[in-house]
């Protein structure tokens, strides 16, 4: 399944991207899950001037810098509340199942 990105605000300054707010989503065609933040980067992110900045790339940076070990944590979070929504009853009909994240450090 592939994470839908959208990056909704930037913080530039002094020719560097500083952070990146983002909302993301995942759907397996019966559920979806969305979650939204802002990425602040570890590193200077100046290697593309401000008028030639695309949301490709924050995005690919916001992946990397997300990705630990091969897995990103925001598209394992994603995973793991799809799968809840899939496996989880609620005892009350009318009430959507709470998503407890497991972090794993």
């Amino acid at each position: 399944m592939k994470v839908n990105w959208k990056i909704t605000n930037i913080v530039f300054n002094d020719n560097a991207l500083i952070s990146a707010h983002y909302f993301a989503s995942l759907s397996d065609g019966q559920n979806t899950v969305e979650t939204q933040g802002e990425w602040t980067f570890s590193e200077i992110r100046n290697k593309v001037p401000f008028n030639e900045l695309e949301e490709r790339y924050i995005i690919q940076w916001i992946e990397e810098e997300a990705s630990k070990n091969g897995s990103n944590i925001i598209k394992s979070n994603l995973e793991q509340q799809l799968q809840a929504l899939n496996s989880e009853k609620s005892i009350l009909p009318w009430v959507k199942p709470t998503f407890k994240p497991n972090i794993g450090l």
